[in-house]
This record gives C-alpha cells, structure tokens and sequence, in this order.
C-alpha cells in the first residue's frame, strides 16, 4: 500500500458518484446518526470506565471484541466467501487508521481530560481539501471559501471557552486524529464497491483487539495483571455495540452520498458532544 495508490483513490473518491444518488436524504440521516452514536461512544466511555491504565487494557479489548462479534453475526449468512476479501491490503490499511484515529483520541482524553476535542476532530474538512491537492485533484473558489469559514468559525467558538491551544499533547492528537477521519471516508468510499458492510467492521474489530492485546502486554510486563469487574466488562461490549451501529451507519451512507458530504455532516459531532456533557 503505497502512498500513490493511497492518493489516486482518495482523488477517485472524493466526488465519486454514489450508488443510489436518488436517495441522498437517507444518506444525510444515516451519517448524522452515525456521528450522534459516535459522540455517546467518544464521550461517554472515557469516563465511565477506565482505559489504557491497568485493568484499562482488557476493557478496551472486550470493547473491540464486541466490535468483532457484531459483525461476524451479521456476516455469518455469508459463509465462508465472508472471510475472504476482495481487497485485504486496503481493508487491513482502512482498519488500522481507524483504530489508530480512535486509540489517539481516548488517549487525549487521558492526557488532558477538561477539554473537548470535538473541535480537533471536526475539522476534517481541512485535511480533506489537503488530501485532495496531494492527490492532483480540484477544489473550487467556493468550496474553499466554506471550509476555512467553518473551521475558523469552529475555532473562536472553543477558542474563547476551552483553551485548547495551551495543550500541545490534546491540539496534536486531536489534528492527527481528525486527519485519519479525514483518509478513512475517502477509503470507506472506494472499499463498498468491493467489500460486504460486515466485512470492513469485522476486519477493524479485529485489528483493534489486537492493539488491545499488545497494550494489555506492556502493562502487564510494567505491573501486576489487574482483571475488570463485571460491570465494566458489560460496558464495555455495550459501547462496543454502539460503535459497530455508527460505523455500519457510515458504511451505508456511502451508498447514498459523496465521501465529502459525510465529512460535512460530521460537524453534527459538536452539537452531539455538546448535548451529551449538558445531559450529563
């Protein structure tokens, strides 16, 4: 997987024309409810259990384990034929800058828990018309116009209430990890062409409980093994559920709409994230 693939499919996705163009509102409506579940997944499971730090890791190994039985179950009418994939190397690239995006933003959440990185991760948009530039690709007067009025008008909204910009850990994970949201749709895009709904999340599932396992390997060389409770292993098959249920809801968008109309509605995510700090 060479960066010049990696370019001309981002260039061949970023307008490709979607399967069933007569149906773009249901299109809109499945990304933004993707982004609704991702926000309670992104907001909520940080601070319900813990991560990363001792028994952390074998949380977020049965939470990627829900991940993966999800879409095995959907996949299992399939057969066999389900396993075997029609582009493994773009399906393995896909699934590990998904997880790679997701590890970066909960560790944010670690490093500096006060502020809200919905911001750094909904400005996508920007590294979307980057992306396309590398890619030799076009992006009209108007569309930049909207782009950087978005992303400025995003910025002075947090800018005067979070001061993320004192964090260089947060402000750094939180680009990077906007930027591998940003490659992933393109990516998404070109893979449904190819590749079963239930295909792509297993994979990802798959490869995330991986990451779990080799976290869960160095804490356990650092310290003492430390097993989670009951109820934190319950969580966390249930927030694994509730990604799986945004990230089919992705997949299936791009059948309706254009890889950039997802990243637009991704900024749904503010008002998602917002709404569930005020509830909570």
């Amino acid at each position: 997987m060479n960066l010049h693939k990696i370019l001309r499919i981002t260039r061949r996705s970023h307008a490709a024309a979607p399967f069933f163009s007569g149906q773009r509102h249901l299109g809109v409506v499945l990304a933004t409810i993707g982004w609704c579940s991702l926000s309670v997944v992104l907001t909520l499971l940080p601070n319900t259990i813990p991560l990363f730090e001792g028994r952390g890791a074998v949380n977020l190994f049965f939470f990627h384990l829900s991940i993966t039985i999800t879409f095995f179950l959907f996949g299992l009418p399939y057969g066999i034929s389900f396993f075997t994939c029609n582009k493994p190397m773009l399906v393995v690239f896909r699934g590990v800058l998904a997880e790679v995006g997701l590890f970066v933003f909960i560790f944010s959440k670690v490093w500096s828990p006060e502020t809200d990185r919905s911001l750094l991760y909904t400005i996508d948009p920007i590294w979307a018309a980057i992306t396309i530039l590398l890619a030799k690709g076009k992006i009209t007067k108007l569309s930049w116009t909207g782009i950087f009025t978005s992303v400025i008008g995003v910025c002075v909204i947090y800018y005067t209430s979070e001061h993320i910009w004192g964090d260089f850990k947060t402000f750094s994970s939180g680009i990077f990890s906007g930027a591998l949201v940003t490659v992933n749709i393109l990516i998404l895009h070109s893979l449904i062409k190819t590749e079963h709904t239930s295909r792509i999340g297993f994979y990802q599932g798959i490869i995330g409980s991986v990451f779990s396992l080799c976290i869960l390997i160095f804490h356990s060389s650092a310290g003492p093994f430390q097993f989670p409770t009951m109820q934190e292993i319950i969580i966390s098959l249930f927030f694994g559920v509730a990604y799986s249920f945004a990230l089919f809801c992705f997949i299936q968008s791009a059948f309706y709409i254009e890889a950039f109309v997802i990243r637009v509605t991704s900024y749904s995510l503010i008002f998602f994230t917002e709404f569930m700090k005020w509830t909570i």
